[in-house]
């Protein structure tokens, strides 16, 4: 059987699959033709930031879809039922991964690392008496989503940091004694210095954090967003951002991916960004391509599988 991987994955996963016997194609490129042109002869594949849309879909013999990571929202999951394709994935692989980068870019925002270093690259050593820096300790870290990734944040800004935890989830969960955990988004949203955005996309989701949200939170308060790029209203954080409504974000991930060097996001000094590098640590890259690789084998397989979505 024959497997294509769209893009670059941890050969702890190329290995596993070649001793199981399948034979592993790649593709030339992420142009929607030449995946289609790609995924002939093909029974699985395995797929990381590219959209698998229903043409794509129904342009193929797929058996199984694997999605190295957790979110499915690259996959028309209707499309693929409706071609009785399967899709799996790897929850909570890249989970600790995720939130300790969410922990570098709130310490980024506290300690205006990226603008002080950028400002003494150009000469500017003064930028020390120019800018206002924090500590975390007793800061209120909001967190939209408490999932795998929203609860190892807590953990790391609580224990490791001495930050208070506000935590939302939709569903009432059990949590820990040290979080603040509560079903009124709107609470978080207005109380916290740090707002960490751990939630799914989901059209529910999608396009939650706009105008509206932005102007609740504190004008002292910070965004941060390694989720998805379609929860936030892109032209209404710019808006912010650029009137100071909040004082600054940090986003690891757009709707669109890359963005065009021009985006006016690049001309802001109040936001960093970075290149979808959330699950990209040698351990989460290793342990997400070896779920993916064994839901993907276990469909193949005709088995039961943990990991599939659909």
């Amino acid at each position: 059987m024959k497997i294509l991987i769209t893009e670059p994955v941890h050969q702890s996963g190329i290995k596993y699959l070649e001793n199981l016997g399948y034979t592993l194609k790649y593709s030339k490129s992420l142009d929607k033709k030449q995946i289609i042109e790609d995924l002939k002869g093909v029974d699985a594949a395995i797929i990381r930031i590219v959209n698998f849309d229903r043409e794509i879909i129904e342009n193929s013999n797929l058996k199984v879809i694997g999605v190295h990571g957790t979110g499915t929202d690259i996959v028309d999951l209707d499309a693929a039922k409706d071609n009785l394709v399967a899709v799996v994935n790897a929850p909570g692989a890249n989970a600790r991964s995720v939130a300790e980068l969410n922990m570098a870019l709130i310490l980024d925002l506290a300690r205006q690392l990226t603008k002080s270093a950028n400002n003494y690259a150009k000469g500017n050593f003064e930028i020390k008496y120019q800018l206002n820096y924090m500590e975390l300790k007793g800061k209120t870290l909001g967190i939209l989503g408490y999932g795998n990734i929203g609860k190892a944040l807590a953990e790391i800004a609580h224990f490791g940091f001495g930050m208070k935890i506000l935590t939302y989830n939709h569903r009432r969960k059990e949590a820990d004694t040290y979080v603040n955990l509560t079903t009124d988004r709107d609470y978080v949203i207005k109380n916290c210095d740090f707002l960490a955005l751990c939630l799914a996309s989901t059209p529910q989701t999608d396009n939650s954090i706009g105008s509206e949200e932005l102007k609740s939170m504190k004008d002292s308060a910070f965004l941060i967003n390694t989720s998805r790029g379609t929860l936030i209203k892109e032209d209404d954080l710019l808006k912010a951002l650029e009137e100071k409504i909040i004082a600054g974000a940090a986003i690891d991930t757009t709707i669109q991916e890359p963005l065009d060097k021009n985006h006016p996001f690049f001309k802001l000094d109040n936001l960093i960004l970075t290149p979808h590098i959330g699950g990209t640590t040698e351990e989460a890259l290793e342990k997400t391509i070896m779920l993916t690789a064994k839901g993907v084998d276990d469909v193949l397989s005709g088995r039961e599988t943990a990991y599939r979505v659909i």
